[in-house]
């Protein structure tokens, strides 16, 4: 048991962290929200890169008119 707690008090607050949130069960929610958070910055890309090409189609039909 004494050995246990000298590696938890040598741990660095990361590490700490990290083990607090494994056994509290958030590690997984923490997991699920990076994912979704790297899916949201993707989907906005793709609107973005979709609102420039609807621009440059619009100024297009504008212009030749």
């Amino acid at each position: 048991m004494q050995g246990k707690i000298t590696k938890v008090l040598n741990m660095k607050p990361a590490e700490i962290l990290g083990m607090v949130e494994e056994a509290a069960g958030t590690r997984m929610f923490e997991e699920r929200k990076d994912k979704a958070m790297k899916t949201m910055t993707k989907k906005d890309k793709k609107v973005e890169e979709i609102e420039s090409v609807s621009i440059a189609l619009c100024t297009k039909v504008v212009c030749t008119d």
